[in-house]
């Protein structure tokens, strides 16, 4: 298989394509800020228009100039508030710069973004009182 490298303004423009066409797209993710959910270069995250949004569902959306994939943890009314799940800050978008939301991940097993035992994961990770030291810990490696 040919790999072929390309920035990401390009790559995006290239996602929003194929979904305004109404196609599914997938790819690998970059970056540590969904661990521990995705990892980085080895989780791949199949993507879809953002039709309906829901609290917990991780997006793409335009965030000062690039492109976030993110955690939505509050929406209100246009509003929503995202967060990757390693990090502290958060960053609020309107519901027009997100175009799109992960259905389904896969790092060692398929895990589809609805099944119920992961988004209980989710939960207990958004909610956990731990997390911000568990995130500090990881950081020290």
């Amino acid at each position: 298989m040919l790999k072929t490298i390309i920035d990401n303004d390009t790559f995006f423009e290239v996602v929003k394509a194929e979904l305004a066409h109404n196609k599914t797209v997938s790819f690998k993710v970059k970056g540590q800020s969904m661990w521990p959910f995705y990892h980085d270069g080895l989780t791949t995250v199949l993507v879809s228009s953002a039709t309906s949004l829901k609290k917990y569902d991780v997006v793409l959306a335009n965030y000062q100039g690039k492109v976030i994939l993110h955690r939505i943890i509050q929406i209100q009314g246009d509003s929503i508030t995202l967060r990757g799940d390693a990090t502290f800050r958060k960053e609020v978008v309107s519901r027009s710069e997100v175009f799109a939301r992960v259905v389904e991940h896969q790092t060692k097993k398929t895990i589809p973004s609805n099944q119920i035992r992961y988004r209980f994961k989710v939960w207990l990770w958004v909610h956990n009182p731990l997390r911000k030291l568990c995130i500090r810990l990881r950081s020290i490696k």
